[in-house]
């Protein structure tokens, strides 16, 4: 019989001090396995994916905008939508990661033409379109058949922006965010399954 001890004085002494001890009779051991009854539900949660405003991630790879020769509907790539709809994907975790932190929702919302072009500080200072906002997002997860994660920026935004975008993208009351919502072309509310507050919580 081979053994591996690891790279630790200390955990070599116990490994040899474990072996040195004479050998007791082991009690009898019995296990019983019942195929007719279900064993424990694993959530298909985990399984969810991660879209992250880094390199061709998002634009490129699921946002081409509606005039792209590309195949897509209403800007989203066909041939990602197939790819991910295959899977039955069951979430997509949104905006971040790091961008996330970094991210301003008002900015991705309302005309395309009227939304402002930002830097992305974290990932090459390299200029955000907004172009795939709230909206745009939301459509995606429609054609793919997944659920919403929101990823809130409490990294530098505010608790309040946080809880303006929420009350936007699911107040089933009229109030100015929901009319908002509903002058951008959804009236219903978002159903957001998942909300997460910020990214990583070591950082």
């Amino acid at each position: 019989m081979k053994f591996k001890f690891a790279r630790c004085a200390t955990a070599s002494v116990v490994a040899i001090a474990v072996l040195a001890a004479p050998l007791e009779a082991a009690a009898p051991v019995a296990l019983n396995v019942d195929v007719s009854r279900p064993g424990a539900k694993i959530s298909s949660d985990i399984f969810g994916q991660f879209a992250e405003h880094l390199g061709t991630g998002i634009y490129g790879g699921i946002w081409v905008g509606r005039n792209s020769p590309i195949p897509n509907v209403r800007g989203i790539r066909t041939d990602v939508v197939q790819a991910l709809h295959a899977l039955h994907v069951p979430n997509v975790r949104w905006p971040g990661g790091c961008f996330g932190d970094n991210y301003h929702w008002r900015n991705g919302i309302g005309a395309a033409a009227k939304r402002p072009a930002t830097l992305n500080p974290d990932w090459g200072g390299v200029i955000e379109p907004n172009s795939f906002g709230t909206e745009e997002y939301f459509d995606f997860l429609g054609q793919i058949g997944a659920d919403a994660f929101i990823s809130e920026n409490i990294g530098s935004g505010t608790v309040e922006e946080a809880a303006d975008w929420f009350e936007y993208m699911t107040s089933d009351k009229p109030t100015t965010l929901a009319k908002a919502r509903t002058a951008n072309g959804h009236p219903a509310p978002y159903k957001v399954k998942t909300l997460g507050l910020g990214n990583e919580s070591w950082g």
